[in-house]
């Protein structure tokens, strides 16, 4: 498999070319492939919460290069906000925009992965880890035993 740790653009007018740099190496990545880190971007409007609503054409933009690059979100346990800038009152910026994404064949080789968001003290920023895990087999447990009503029917 092929792992891509990003740190996304900062500044939104140079975002195209990391959509770019994505979309080349979705040329070149011939096996399951995993993106995680902090994309600086929310894919819907329900991952921000400010004062200032996101640009929609933003949103756009990344989620058209995430269908191009064929990439879904894995979704996530824990906190929904990734980013929370600790102001106070209408100064507060909460976003979501730190993510794990992966390719179909990726999501089918760890079916049974998880993504946890994991809350930092020292951080303006979440923590994500991406855990793998075995396939659980089957839920219910087979006791077979002989019962005698089986020989009236």
């Amino acid at each position: 498999m092929r792992v891509t740790c990003v740190y996304g653009e900062p500044r939104v007018e140079n975002r195209p070319a990391m959509w770019s740099a994505l979309q080349n190496l979705k040329t070149v990545i011939d096996r399951p492939w995993l993106v995680v880190g902090d994309f600086n971007e929310a894919m819907w409007n329900f991952e921000n919460m400010s004062a200032t609503p996101r640009n929609e054409a933003q949103m756009v933009a990344f989620t058209d290069v995430l269908e191009v690059c064929e990439l879904v979100d894995l979704g996530f346990i824990g906190v929904t906000f990734t980013y929370d800038n600790k102001r106070s009152g209408a100064s507060n910026v909460k976003v979501r925009l730190d993510r794990a994404v992966a390719s179909n064949d990726w999501r089918n080789s760890f079916a049974y992965s998880s993504v946890v968001h994991i809350p930092s003290p020292c951080s303006d920023h979440i923590a994500i880890l991406v855990k793998g895990s075995a396939d659980p087999g089957p839920t219910w447990k087979s006791n077979r035993r002989y019962e005698l009503f089986w020989e009236r029917d």
